[in-house]
């Protein structure tokens, strides 16, 4: 059976770069890549002017024309030629889409549907979930201060984020209507997609985390005290801004608190020039960490190997998940396979897994005051972060990587079948 993924990213043999991004495919190609009767095709978009075709231990690789599925923008009947091409050379039996985000994936699923080739796609985020707290919550007046030049030239400015998102969630919505079937985790990803097609068909398969985290354990007399590592830096919806907000109250009572952000630093040096061309964000971000003195307090870590996370997870005191929307937070769940003591904001369905007082503290995401006060409570208590280290590992161990794939497997077979197709 030939299964054909889309992807917003390179992966597997073709992932260079950023290590940190599409773990979790590259966990599940590594997995069903043991069963003999599947092959793949593997198809993401670039800046390339013409299409890219390699062959790569027996995967194979391709690249449409269109720019960086972010960027993506290519002339429909083009769009449409192209993506047939691949199908009629690779003849898939099941298309998977990896995430609604971008529209390079659209044009592909409308020659799916043409050609009878059944699809399904696995909801990393929803979209119109996202825009309703794309901004974290930041003064508005704040968000115009740090607006720059880039924000303006690429029309992401942080003031209107929540109206990108908006014009994103189109795409997702076409998406999810060519389809007709969806991979979640959750009943909160589920409700969404229902609420945009009543008729969708739903796949219920829990993120595959990868073993690298499960073969690293936190433990009480190996963990570096008053540390805090915390999900990957990124967009105001990831809640770096409310993290430090609650560090300022930590230093405190601990003055030696260290936060480790992974992910590319958002501190931004030299002058005016400089500061124009990043997102108005991340200058926030380093002014707040200036004018505040927490220079020595946070560290960013800069993109990390799956095993180099793994093993920052095992020393920190203390994990911290706070945005102001997630769909399933690869990064708790990671942390929780390791088993270090969390405490995540209770948002999207993180509370279908992650229970207040059993595998950790849950708090609402704007509200700082508490998850400082639970990181604290977590640094004076040894027995009780050793409590949620074990129910979180247990929890995590709960879903085992073999049965997810097999259930992966049986969503492929059962999508290729000639009944299943005939009646969708």
């Amino acid at each position: 059976m030939k299964i054909l993924w889309i992807t917003n990213i390179s992966i597997g043999d073709m992932a260079i770069g950023k290590p940190m991004g599409g773990l979790w495919m590259d966990a599940l190609l590594k997995e069903i890549k043991k069963e003999k009767e599947f092959s793949f095709v593997i198809v993401t978009s670039n800046n390339s002017k013409s299409l890219e075709h390699k062959n790569i231990d027996g995967i194979q690789y391709y690249a449409v024309p269109g720019g960086l599925p972010v960027h993506y923008k290519r002339d429909t009947k083009i769009a449409y030629n192209e993506w047939k091409e691949i199908f009629e050379i690779e003849k898939p039996d099941v298309i998977h889409v990896w995430g609604t985000e971008y529209s390079h994936a659209v044009p592909a699923l409308e020659v799916a549907k043409d050609l009878k080739i059944p699809s399904v796609i696995y909801i990393q985020g929803i979209l119109r979930a996202i825009s309703r707290f794309a901004t974290g919550q930041l003064p508005f007046f704040k968000m115009l201060k740090y607006t720059t030049l880039r924000d303006i030239y690429r029309s992401q400015l942080l003031a209107f984020q929540n109206n990108w998102f908006k014009n994103r969630a189109k795409t997702e919505e076409r998406l999810i209507s060519l389809s007709g079937s969806v991979v979640v985790e959750n009943k909160w990803a589920e409700y969404f997609c229902k609420s945009i097609n009543p008729e969708i068909r739903v796949f219920k398969i829990p993120l595959n985390i990868n073993k690298e985290f499960s073969q690293h354990t936190w433990s009480v007399s190996t963990m570096h005290p008053h540390t805090i590592i915390s999900n990957a830096s990124g967009p105001a919806y990831k809640g770096i801004h409310i993290l430090l907000e609650a560090l300022l109250i930590i230093r405190r009572r601990f003055p030696d608190v260290k936060l480790f952000i992974p992910g590319k630093s958002m501190i931004v040096s030299g002058g005016h020039i400089n500061r124009q061309k990043v997102p108005g964000y991340w200058n926030y971000i380093s002014d707040f960490i200036r004018n505040n003195d927490l220079g020595e307090n946070v560290i960013f870590t800069g993109y990390l190997t799956q095993k180099e996370l793994a093993e920052k997870l095992s020393q920190a005191n203390v994990f911290a998940m706070a945005s102001s929307i997630e769909n399933h937070s690869s990064s708790l769940k990671e942390a929780m396979a390791v088993g270090t003591p969390s405490v995540a904001s209770q948002v999207g369905g993180v509370p279908e897994y992650f229970n207040f007082g059993d595998t950790g503290f849950s708090y609402r995401f704007e509200e700082y005051e508490c998850l400082a006060g639970y990181i604290c409570e977590l640094f004076e208590d040894t027995e009780l972060c050793l409590k949620f280290s074990n129910a979180s590992k247990k929890k995590s161990d709960e879903i085992d990587g073999i049965e997810i794939t097999k259930k992966i497997i049986s969503m492929y077979k059962i999508l290729s079948q000639k009944d299943y197709l005939h009646e969708s």
